[in-house]
C-alpha cells in the first residue's frame, strides 16, 4: 500500500502533526483484517505500507520533522509495523 501526501504550508509544528497523521493512517490500513479477493473485488492483503510525502515548504519543515523523529521511530515503523516513510524535496 502506498500513501501519497503533499505538504506545502505550515511550520515545523504543523509538519510534525501532518507526519504523525500520515504515519497513523498507514498504520490503520495495515491493521485492517485481510480479505480474500472475489471476481468482483481484489483482495485486501498488504504486507507493508509506504508513506510517500512531498515537502513543498520553503524551509523543508516536513523533512526536518522526519529527520528529527527518524532516529526515535524510523526503525520501529519499518521493522515493527511494516511502514516505510519517505519524504521528498525538490531542488530550489
Amino acid at each position: 500500500m502506498f500513501e501519497g501526501k503533499y505538504f506545502s504550508r505550515g511550520g515545523f509544528t504543523a509538519a510534525e502533526t501532518a507526519l504523525a497523521t500520515n504515519i497513523y493512517q498507514a498504520f490503520f490500513y495495515r491493521g485492517l483484517a485481510r480479505i480474500l479477493g472475489t471476481p468482483r473485488r481484489p483482495a485486501w492483503d498488504y504486507d507493508y505500507a509506504c508513506v510517500l510525502a512531498y515537502d513543498a515548504t520553503p524551509d523543508g519543515a516536513m523533512l526536518r520533522a522526519w529527520d528529527g523523529q527518524r532516529p526515535k521511530i524510523g526503525k520501529g515503523c519499518w521493522e515493527g509495523a511494516g511502514i516505510y516513510v519517505m519524504i521528498l524535496r525538490g531542488r530550489k
